[in-house]
């Protein structure tokens, strides 16, 4: 049977709007495919990692206000000596001598091989900005190594840390007092308050 050609056209026509169509969507998702993997990658890109996580020791009242750092309470013997094992390489004391409850931690950390040092916080008095460039500079020396900062109970350390944030890091004081809170200010928090609303940067 022979066909004329206006009837193939007519036969072939919708085919052909089909076929097109059929390309047009094929050519759509194998683009999509191939710009899913480099959308993922942008985005694992632009995600920023996790602080690395400071080893637990026990520390009473822990925190890990930034990388690295573990504060808290005050430290034991047998905490220190799980600080060294689990790579910890300095030991940063605010408490003031002879408070109860302290003991030699300079003898032990000096035989683990410990970097110790002592800022005194003895009270309130003694939250300066002297003593947050200390800390600052304490905190920096170690080269991100991984530290323990502790007082009695951590409150001591947040506040301290959020006058260093205040004084060296440039931090105002809604975002000094932040990272107060982080590190384990709580009853000094209206001291800190009080300081911050008084003193320049």
């Amino acid at each position: 049977m022979n066909l004329s050609s206006k009837t193939l056209r007519t036969v072939l026509a919708p085919l052909m709007i089909f076929l097109g169509l059929s390309f047009v969507a094929l050519a759509a998702l194998s683009s999509s495919m191939q710009a899913a993997p480099l959308q993922a990658a942008a985005v694992a890109d632009t995600t920023e990692a996790a602080p690395a996580a400071a080893p637990e020791i026990g520390l009473l009242n822990a925190r890990q206000p930034m990388e690295g750092l573990l504060t808290g309470g005050q430290i034991t013997q047998e905490q220190m000596k799980a600080a060294a094992a689990a790579g910890y390489r300095t030991i940063i004391n605010l408490r003031g001598p002879g408070e109860a409850g302290t003991w030699d931690e300079a003898a032990l950390a000096e035989q683990l091989g410990l970097e110790y040092i002592e800022i005194p916080i003895a009270s309130a008095a003694d939250l300066t900005e002297d003593n947050a460039r200390r800390l600052a500079k304490a905190l920096e020396e170690t080269e991100g190594e991984p530290t323990v900062v502790h007082c009695g109970s951590g409150n001591r350390v947040g506040a301290l840390l959020a006058l260093k944030a205040y004084h060296v890091d440039g931090k105002s004081a809604e975002e000094a007092l932040e990272i107060g809170a982080e590190g384990g200010m709580t009853r000094l928090r209206g001291t800190v308050e009080e300081y911050l609303a008084t003193h320049e940067p």
